[in-house]
């Protein structure tokens, strides 16, 4: 990646980024595998990525996960340590980039001070000179044992340990090394992949340092440095302290997210970004950086009226643009998505809402617009400025309040605007979303809901107004309903959907209170969800459970109805190793869907009714390969190759009349046992008198 073309990207954002390192009283820094790649280490993204750091380990198929599991050690635990000595040798071997040096600069400099969060196990932040009671590891240090069985709970330092790998093999070269109390194989003090075993009390230990830390501060800066998306550890961590302690939020990742709710993105190397911010900091005031004088903020006042500190804040003023993207074609592109950009703010509400510069910015790259956050706050800035033309021509926005961001807005049209009809969509699009809404609000998770409901207003107005009377009478006219017989869906407390919608979309684990059927009691579950399901009026969620640190084999079905309550664990990543809904339906976990296929062969009665049946099916086949044919003394034979389900068997049940089942035999001894357990019921007499008539209520 070329520094000058990065600098052009994403330079307002690296000023954004400099403006936050030098307002900050306080630094949370979270970092991922992503900050120590600039020092050469690897990063392991993928099979490849870790095949070339281990390619002793290719000719065995064995990745990453396989290798970073407990049950290895157990299975062949000179590969094991070979594997983790080689990376202990690396990290002791490796000296930390100069972006370390430049972020302690800038941390010591904080009068709040600052504290580390990190998932790596290099022990990096200790080698360039952090404060060990500032750093929190919390998937543990390779630099720490502790005992494979454990026999304590105590931790020990690897210093010591003398590092002999053949690196043909990946195998350790020598004696073992053992635990010191009980002579038990030893192994890191890191958390793996389903690991029971792990000695977390360091971690622990750090963890309360770092809370009490955290306890005593206000608005802290996090800057956040390489983490990805596979493992959420610590982007949760980032977002959770940014909402929590009403603080700001920097994220550097090489990976560029449009969703990203961070107050600055940059879509970086580690290193580059921090040089870059670092040249801000130095270059604005002549002074090093961390300097009480370094980085002075330009601002203006927005002039935008309305309660509440936050709509009356500075607004930073936009350097001009260079003279070479000033031209004509550059106008035209500013103006084109100036435009697109006032038709997707909605208008105004009463309890005020709107967009996120966030979503807005999705919107518009969706539709082929070149642009990143910065330009679209750019954009907002400037129609939003009363000098502006905009205004002018009688369009105007407002800023909100956003509850959910201390230092975010939410940004709408004001509802007089004469350029209404710009945040309007199409007769077309108002009915499609009103269907969406309608069909499928119980499949969407909370984030995507709110999302959703910012555009519901304005195709309400358009499906009300007189001339597009037809679409709005249109879903007057269609509803679904349930197969089988009518019967009232039970209650649901939509919370519980978003919650499970939200933990499948960011794939966390989630606590549930469950009160099944067949038990008097409630129970708790720590689950990994794996999808939801609707199946006639009910919704199941399909999810494997975890009892002390380890995942049950199976997979376990809960309905929805039944949950008494439900929390997304969100520091707690689902296992990497669950299934596919798919696969787990193909399955037949739910029962009513096929377990298996079967080849099927009916007889029909002979008779009206029986005949009547067969044209039923050959409109509605049971398969694609099914065939019918007649029988000489009356009647019809049907073949099929179906799915052996419960409603397959209920199905015949209800025709069991008209329809023998002779194959398979197992389905027709189930239909001949029902057929005799029906008969004998109806044969006794009833144990109370019915009355004659139509049936009564209840």
């Amino acid at each position: 990646m070329n520094t000058s073309t990065d600098w052009a990207e994403q330079r307002d954002s690296l000023e954004d980024a400099a403006e936050l390192v030098t307002r900050a009283n306080a630094i949370i820094l979270t970092a991922g595998a992503g900050m120590g790649v600039d020092s050469g280490l690897p990063d392991f993204r993928g099979d490849e990525g870790f095949w070339r750091a281990y390619p002793a380990l290719r000719e065995a198929k064995l990745g990453f996960h396989d290798m970073a599991n407990p049950a290895h050690f157990a299975a062949n635990p000179h590969q094991a340590w070979g594997f983790y000595g080689h990376r202990l040798a690396l990290y002791r071997d490796t000296r930390p980039h100069q972006g370390f040096d430049l972020l302690k600069k800038w941390m010591e400099s904080k009068s709040g001070g600052y504290s580390i969060f990190t998932s790596n196990v290099d022990g990096q932040f200790e080698r360039a000179g952090f404060a060990s009671n500032r750093l929190h590891e919390c998937h543990g240090s390779i630099h720490q044992l502790q005992c494979t069985r454990p026999c304590s709970d105590a931790t020990w330092s690897a210093n010591d340990l003398m590092v002999q790998i053949d690196q043909n093999s990946c195998t350790w070269l020598g004696e073992l090394p053992s635990c010191p109390r009980c002579g038990a194989l030893a192994r890191p003090n890191i958390l793996m992949f389903n690991d029971s075993n792990w000695v977390y009390e360091r971690s622990d230990s750090q963890a309360q340092l770092q809370n009490d830390w955290l306890a005593r501060r206000v608005s802290p800066l996090v800057i956040e440095i390489g983490a990805g998306k596979s493992v959420g550890t610590v982007r949760q961590f980032s977002s959770r302290i940014a909402k929590d302690h009403k603080g700001s939020l920097i994220r550097i990742n090489v990976e560029k997210d449009a969703n990203d709710e961070a107050d600055v993105t940059l879509a970086m190397p580690a290193l580059k970004a921090l040089q870059a911010i670092e040249r801000l900091l130095i270059g604005s005031s002549g002074h090093e950086s961390g300097s009480s004088a370094a980085y002075q903020l330009r601002s203006r006042t927005a002039g935008v009226t309305g309660s509440g500190p936050s709509l009356n804040a500075p607004v930073k003023t936009l350097q001009p643009e260079p003279e070479a993207r000033t031209g004509k074609k550059h106008i035209e592109q500013t103006l084109r998505r100036r435009l697109a950009l006032l038709a997707l703010l909605p208008a105004e509400a009463r309890g005020g809402g709107g967009s996120r510069i966030g979503l807005l910015t999705e919107k518009l790259q969706e539709a082929g617009y070149r642009c990143v956050r910065r330009t679209v706050e750019r954009d907002l800035v400037d129609i939003l400025d009363a000098k502006a033309v905009w205004l002018g021509v009688g369009i105007e926005i407002v800023p909100q309040i956003d509850p959910d961001h201390a230092h975010g807005r939410l940004w709408a049209r004001r509802s007089h605007s004469k350029m209404l009809t710009l945040g309007l969509p199409s007769s077309e699009s108002s009915l499609l979303i009103g269907l969406l809404v309608q069909e499928l609000q119980a499949f969407l998770p909370a984030s995507t809901l709110h999302a959703l409901s910012a555009y519901q207003r304005s195709p309400d107005q358009v499906l009300q107004q007189l001339s597009n009377s037809q679409h709005s009478r249109y879903r007057q006219k269609i509803c679904s309903l349930p197969d089988g017989p009518p019967r009232c869906p039970p209650h649901i407390d939509a919370a519980y959907f978003h919650e499970i919608n939200e933990a499948l979309l960011r794939e966390e684990q989630i606590d549930m209170r469950y009160h099944a059927s067949s038990l008097e009691d409630e129970r708790d579950y720590k689950l990994h969800p794996i999808g939801l399901v609707r199946k006639g009026m009910f919704f199941w969620l399909l999810a494997a459970k975890e009892e002390l640190g380890k995942i049950l084999a199976g997979v376990s079905t809960f309905r929805i109805d039944r949950v008494r309550s439900i929390q997304r664990r969100v520091n707690d990543p689902v296992s990497p190793q669950l299934p596919l809904l798919a696969d787990v339906l193909n399955s037949g976990v739910l029962e009513f869907l096929p377990a298996g296929q079967v080849g099927l062969l009916l007889q029909s009665a002979p008779g009206t009714s029986g005949d009547g049946l067969i044209k039923k099916y050959i409109e509605t086949p049971f398969g694609a390969d099914q065939h019918i044919t007649a029988l000489e003394h009356g009647g019809y034979q049907l073949r099929a190759t179906v799915g052996y389900s419960r409603e397959l068997v209920w199905a015949l049940q209800g025709q069991a009349h008209l329809l023998r089942v002779v194959e398979p035999a197992s389905l027709r001894h189930e239909l001949e046992c029902f057929a005799i357990q029906a008969a004998a019921w109806y044969a006794q007499k009833p144990a109370l008198p019915i009355e004659s008539g139509p049936c009564s209520e209840g």
